[in-house]
């Protein structure tokens, strides 16, 4: 039996964008996605996990299965949220240089949904139509690069990282000069939803306040937009960008989600120390 099928505004808007040829293709993915069994590659998500099933090289759909079909967003030649056309440019920075190990594997590596936990969080931000993302590598950085699928990413080697999470944000912001806004995400805050970076991205763009978070019943979660107006400031922390969120907070635009990933954080994870 079909499902019916949901569009997600930014779905619907790349829908009525698509040339005749690629709009039937979508149109013929759809409906083999509403009769039939999962298609594509998985993504993490809170519940059941979202999937990107790629029709052709400039054509992807994201997707949830389920009662109904959830599209969240059809990419195409770079329409996404992240930066399209006329649109203001937002970099994502994946912190993940920290010495820390899960069950005797860099952190990065953690196996999650059948690949690594990096790779599931950099999957995450381009589902949600994050297009350039820098991910700041530091403990095993070669042992990383070398078995995660990082495609898609730049990445970079924070040679300092034993100092802390700041010498990491600023590793990464050095290359994120050119960007409108920031938006930040921990490699060990994996189960974030696609969806919820693109609410976050969809605030951002309506008024470009300082600072967009999500807010998971009350508790305020990750990832966070940060504007380039803040960057200076982000690049002289001492610990990490909660301090300039403390320092603007009566100007932070909280983003309600019903996802419990912004907040949840793996366990099980332990520090490693220098020798």
């Amino acid at each position: 039996m079909s499902r019916k099928i949901w569009l997600s505004p930014q779905a619907a808007a790349t829908w009525d964008s698509l040339p005749p040829r690629l709009r039937e293709k979508a149109r013929a993915a759809l409906e083999l996605l509403t009769a039939g069994p999962v298609h594509g590659v998985p993504l993490v998500g809170p519940l059941s996990p979202f999937y990107l099933y790629a029709l052709e090289p400039d054509l992807d759909v994201i997707y949830r299965p389920g009662e109904w079909l959830e599209i969240l967003a059809l990419r195409w030649q770079g329409t996404s949220l992240g930066h399209g056309a006329g649109e203001d440019k937002v970099v994502g920075l994946v912190l993940a240089a920290g010495p820390a190990e899960y069950q005797g594997l860099p952190l990065p590596l953690a196996p999650l949904h059948g690949q690594p936990l990096i790779t599931g969080v950099t999957r995450t931000l381009q589902a949600a139509g994050v297009n350039e993302i820098i991910v700041v590598l530091g403990y095993a950085a070669e042992t990383v690069k070398a078995k995660a699928d990082l495609s898609g990413t730049e990445v970079v080697v924070n040679p300092h990282y034993r100092n802390g999470l700041a010498t990491s944000l600023r590793c990464g912001l050095r290359l994120a000069q050119d960007a409108s806004a920031v938006l930040v995400a921990l490699a060990d805050r994996p189960f974030i939803a696609p969806s919820s970076v693109e609410r976050l991205l969809l605030r951002y763009r309506e008024s470009r306040p300082p600072v967009v978070l999500p807010l998971y019943q009350q508790q305020a979660g990750h990832p966070v937009v940060f504007d380039s107006s803040l960057l200076p400031a982000l690049q002289k922390v001492r610990r990490g960008g909660r301090e300039v969120v403390r320092r603007y907070r009566h100007q932070v635009a909280a983003v309600p989600v019903d996802d419990e990933g912004v907040v949840r954080e793996i366990q099980g994870v332990s520090p490693c120390h220098p020798r």
